[in-house]
């Protein structure tokens, strides 16, 4: 008995040091000072360059550096990792702007060395050229496959776009075919158009 009681005891022990360990894994008592945290992400601003951004630190801003737009959002996949960010481009006072999704991968983090005094200052930079974002298609939030489709043209429509001399053989042929034809109603006549004046009809009933 004394023996079970034993092996019972170091078993949870040991059970006990393994649940810690896991435990201590999934918390953070710190982080890396050069980590982003997502509410300093957003906003930031997004530079193009159509040069290589070949080093990995510049001092400032660069010639040619292309100030974009900003950040606005963070498009995440199901497992954990941040598959676009959003663009906010164009505008004036977020007026007129549009939004496009750049995939995270085409971003790079350069680092400030014109901020001695933050080491972790960085810019976002993409080898891209203006002309990019102005051709890039807006994004969509709507994820609906079940969208009605637009409605199909009008069988006159079609039949003028394949043929667009059957309308003008038609009207040709049979000329009340194009023109208006007075409607008939029983018990009612058409009114003279002398008779229709402004006086007459303001106040008729209909």
């Amino acid at each position: 008995m004394k023996n079970l009681m034993l092996s019972t005891a170091v078993f949870a022990g040991l059970a006990g040091a393994a649940f810690a360990q896991d435990s201590g894994s999934m918390f953070r008592a710190a982080v890396d000072p050069m980590n982003v945290r997502a509410s300093d992400f957003i906003g930031m601003r997004v530079y193009a360059s159509e040069a290589a951004i070949d080093a990995t630190e510049y001092s400032g801003t660069q010639e040619g550096w292309d100030d974009i737009g900003e950040i606005n959002d963070v498009v995440m996949s199901r497992d954990g990792k941040v598959d676009a960010v959003l663009v906010d481009i164009g505008g004036f006072l977020g007026m007129g702007e549009r939004q496009v999704a750049v995939g995270m991968e085409a971003i790079k983090f350069v680092s400030d060395s014109a901020t001695a005094d933050k080491p972790d200052d960085f810019f976002l930079v993409m080898s891209a050229a203006r002309a990019d974002f102005e051709a890039a298609p807006d994004y969509s939030m709507n994820t609906d496959a079940t969208a009605p489709a637009a409605a199909a043209p009008a069988a006159t429509d079609t039949m003028a776009a394949t043929d667009p001399a059957a309308t003008d053989t038609m009207a040709a042929s049979d000329p009340a075919a194009t023109t208006r034809q007075p409607m008939t109603r029983d018990g009612y006549v058409a009114a003279d158009a002398t008779y229709l004046t402004a006086e007459k009809l303001t106040g008729a009933k209909v």
